[in-house]
C-alpha cells in the first residue's frame, strides 16, 4: 500500500513550485508570489531559513542542482538568478542575461549542471551557460519552430538534447549542445545532430490542447507529456524512429507528469490526487489513484431525529442526512508540481500550502 508523509507549510496560502535539495534535508518553495523561501526540514516539520526577494513578479520556476547545491529562479519579471551559497552562509544571486521581452515561465538545470534552460512567454527556448571572464551567465536562443510560449521543459540524461512543451500545442525535442561548456554531445536515439537548436521531434495534440508538462524517462529514450485536453501522451525512441502514443482521460486534465522509472508514469492535477500509470512500449494503461482516500465523518450518515430532518427540510430543503464536508484527499486543492525522489518515491504539492510525499 502506498504511504506518505505530509509537510504543512502554514505560514504559506499555497505552493506553486519547490524543489528538494540532495539528501532532501532543505526545500525551496514559492507561495505563488515573488518570494523564494527556503526551509530546513527535520520530519514534517520546516525551520524558515533564508527568502529570496530579488524578484518583482510571481516566481515562476525553480531547481536545485544536486552537486554543485545552486539554486535556479526565473519569474514573471522576465528575470532569472542561479544563487550560490557563500562562505558565511548566504544565498547570493548571480546575473542571468536572458534577453527577453516577455515572462520566464519554468526552468530546468541540465543534469550535467553547467547550464541550464528557461522557458519563456517570448516563444523562445534560452538555453544559458557561465561566461567565467565576465562572471554572468549567458543565453543563447532556440527560436524555430515555436510559434507560443514554452511552458515546459526537461533535459535528456545526456544533458544535450532538450523537450520543450508549449501553447501552440506541441511538444520538440532540440538539440542543446553549446560548444562553450566542458560536456561534449552523444549521439542518441532522438538524433545525432549537435548543431544547438536542431530540432529532432516534434508532436502535436491530436486534440489541440496546450501542454502543461514534460518528462523524460531515466533511459531517455521515452518522453511522457500531458496536456490540457485531458490527455498523457507518449513518445518512445527505442526501437528507431518515435512512436507516439495517447491515453485520453475521463477526469480533469493534468498538470504535471513524471517518470519514476522507464514503465512507471505519476500525474497530477486539477484532481487533488496522484495517479499512476503504466506505459509497456505499446499502450498507456491506467493503475490506480495512489491517494488512499480519507473516510468521510460518519456521523453525516448516521440516523437523524425527525427534528433535524426536518430542520434541514426546511433550511437546507435537502430530505436525508447532511453529507459530509470531509476532506477525502490528502492535497486539499490543486497538485501543481511533482519531483522524483527515486524509482519508488516522489514528491507533490499543492495549492492548499503542502508536500507530500509518497511511497509505493
Amino acid at each position: 500500500m502506498p504511504s506518505n508523509t505530509i509537510i504543512n507549510i502554514s505560514d504559506l496560502e499555497s505552493v506553486s513550485v519547490f524543489k528538494f535539495n540532495a539528501d532532501r534535508s532543505k526545500v525551496a518553495v514559492s507561495p505563488n508570489d515573488s518570494k523564494v523561501n527556503i526551509y530546513a526540514i527535520s520530519g514534517s516539520n520546516l525551520k524558515l531559513e533564508s527568502t529570496f526577494t530579488e524578484h518583482s513578479e510571481r516566481v515562476t520556476g525553480i531547481d536545485w542542482c544536486p552537486k554543485n547545491n545552486r539554486i535556479l529562479t526565473c519569474g514573471a519579471d522576465r528575470n532569472a538568478y542561479v544563487w550560490n551559497l557563500d562562505k558565511s552562509g548566504e544565498w547570493k544571486p548571480s546575473l542571468v542575461l536572458l534577453r527577453i521581452d516577455r515572462a520566464a515561465i519554468c526552468c530546468s538545470w541540465s543534469p550535467s549542471e553547467d547550464k541550464f534552460a528557461v522557458g519563456t512567454g517570448s516563444k523562445l527556448i534560452c538555453v544559458c551557460y557561465y561566461e567565467v571572464g565576465n562572471d554572468w551567465w549567458v543565453s543563447k536562443h532556440i527560436k524555430k519552430p515555436i510559434r507560443s510560449s514554452v511552458l515546459c521543459l526537461d533535459w535528456h540524461p545526456g544533458s544535450s538534447v532538450l523537450a520543450a512543451g508549449s501553447s501552440d500545442f506541441c511538444v520538440r525535442v532540440f538539440s542543446a549542445a553549446i560548444k562553450e561548456t566542458k560536456v561534449k554531445p552523444v549521439p542518441t536515439p532522438w538524433g545525432e545532430k549537435t548543431s544547438f537548436g536542431a530540432v529532432f521531434a516534434e508532436f502535436r495534440n491530436t486534440h489541440d490542447g496546450w501542454v502543461h508538462s514534460v518528462n523524460f524517462s531515466p533511459s531517455g529514450n521515452r518522453l511522457v507529456w500531458t496536456s490540457h485536453d485531458a490527455t498523457v501522451s507518449c513518445a518512445d525512441v527505442t526501437s528507431g524512429q518515435p512512436a507516439t502514443y495517447l491515453h485520453k482521460l475521463t477526469i480533469l486534465p493534468f498538470q504535471t507528469c513524471l517518470f519514476l522509472d522507464e514503465d512507471t508514469i505519476i500525474c497530477g492535477g486539477h484532481n487533488n490526487s496522484p495517479f499512476k500509470f503504466k506505459f509497456d512500449g505499446k499502450t498507456i494503461t491506467f493503475v490506480e489513484d495512489i491517494d488512499k482516500k480519507i473516510t468521510p465523518d460518519k456521523a453525516g450518515a448516521q440516523e437523524q431525529s425527525a427534528m433535524a430532518r426536518f430542520k434541514n427540510l426546511d433550511t437546507l430543503a435537502q430530505a436525508g442526512a447532511v453529507k459530509s464536508t470531509a476532506q477525502k484527499t490528502t492535497h486539499g486543492n490543486t497538485i501543481t508540481c511533482l519531483n522524483r525522489i527515486d524509482k519508488s518515491k516522489f514528491a507533490s504539492s499543492g495549492l492548499d500550502s503542502k508536500i507530500v510525499i509518497w511511497s509505493l
